[in-house]
This record gives structure tokens, C-alpha cells and sequence, in this order.
């Protein structure tokens, strides 16, 4: 989503089904719903990305969400909060 670009997503598997779930929500792309996709599925699916201006609209509109935030600067902030929760936790253990 970064760079834009509508997406065609598959899977069930891990957090794929809500990440689809939100693509397929946000008109990002469009979610095949399923984990094994056919070539034929993906195909429709791709046509359609290409041929609908709307995804590409949306994608690059989230794309300028995207720029406002520093990856870096947000994983680091979750993992000092993992390590602050988890010492909390520690300290109130003893």
C-alpha cells in the first residue's frame, strides 16, 4: 500500500483474513476469499484492478495515509511497550 498499488489478495492463513478483509473493505483490491485461489480466479481479479480506475484511486490515497507515519518509529514504540508491560508484570509477580 505504500507505493500505491491496488492489490489482489488470497489466504486464510496467519492474519490474512483480516488484512483481506480490510483491503476488500478499504476498495484497496479485491479479496479472492479464498486459500488457494484459481489461475483463472486471480486472472478475473487482476482485470479487474487493472480496468477499474477506483482501486488505483483508493490505493494511492492510502498510500498518502501511509507516508504520515515513520515504520521505524512505530515498531520501536510497540516494542518498548512490550518490554515496559512485561516488566511491569514481572515487578508485580515478586
Amino acid at each position: 500500500m505504500r507505493v500505491g498499488v491496488p492489490l489482489v489478495v488470497a489466504g486464510t492463513g496467519q492474519d490474512k483474513a483480516v488484512t483481506n478483509a480490510i483491503i476488500d473493505y478499504t476498495g484497496v483490491g479485491v479479496n479472492l476469499g479464498t486459500k488457494n485461489p484459481t489461475p483463472e480466479d486471480i486472472g478475473v481479479a487482476v482485470n479487474k484492478v487493472l480496468a477499474d480506475g477506483d482501486f488505483k484511486a483508493k490505493a494511492q490515497k492510502m498510500s498518502k495515509v501511509y507516508e504520515k507515519y515513520d515504520v521505524g518509529e512505530v515498531f520501536d514504540g510497540m516494542i518498548k511497550d512490550v518490554v515496559r508491560d512485561f516488566q511491569r508484570r514481572k515487578q508485580e509477580s515478586v
